[in-house]
């Protein structure tokens, strides 16, 4: 489905435009449109010869949205800071005890997926970490550009592709590798593994002498 007859097909159903979408039991947040071999082909489909197509000519725009157990992996098992961003709401029901057991299924399904977040988020964060102290002790060095923020993507365009990079790298000699985005988080979020040291115009990320994981 083109993004016209999408427009199209919601303007006749909701006039308005007040209603809130669906997608796939989602919340929207953003579209994104991008080349349709980018990420993989799409799909659309035609209802006059009722053919589902797969392809990655032309471009397409993609429905990006976030439902529960997105937020339950984005703050890695917290259940702290899972229940600010999820707000349930089953006050329609009008008998007190259905919801409460409404509330109570919920969360029970909540935490219950928050566990598994958090231990793969734990052996994740473990991996990332013997990864690149392996890296780090096989030469490569960790530096950026003083006064520069590390951490803050940037745009840039390779390929002819819009890219988001970090300026922290590893070197080793001419070679160049860029850091997965958990790597880099890594650095800044184990000041007990490593230590930043100034010398000339860069900043580097020192492993502590007998730093443990």
């Amino acid at each position: 489905m083109k993004t016209k007859d999408l427009i199209k097909m919601l303007q006749e159903e909701d006039p308005t435009g007040e209603g809130y979408m669906r997608v796939q039991g989602g919340a929207i947040i953003y579209v994104e449109a991008k080349e349709g071999y980018w990420d993989g082909s799409y799909k659309y489909y035609d209802p006059e010869t009722r053919k589902l197509h797969i392809t990655t000519k032309g471009y397409k725009v993609d429905v990006i949205t976030i439902d529960v157990n997105d937020i339950v992996w984005d703050e890695c098992g917290d259940m702290k800071k899972i229940r600010e961003r999820i707000v349930p709401d089953f006050e329609d029901y009008s008998d007190p005890n259905q919801r409460k057991e409404k509330y109570d299924n919920f969360w029970k399904n909540v935490e219950k997926e928050a566990v598994d977040a958090k231990e793969s988020w734990e052996q994740i964060e473990k991996d990332f970490i013997d990864r690149i102290i392996e890296k780090y002790k096989g030469g490569w060095i960790c530096r950026y550009l003083d006064g520069d923020d590390p951490f803050k993507m940037k745009e840039t365009k390779k390929l002819g592709y819009r890219c988001l990079w970090y300026p922290l790298q590893w070197k080793k000699g001419i070679k160049k590798d860029t850091l997965v985005m958990g790597e880099v988080e890594m650095f800044r979020d184990n000041e007990h593994l490593f230590e930043k040291v100034k010398k000339g115009k860069y900043i580097y990320y020192k492993l502590i002498e007998g730093g443990k994981i």
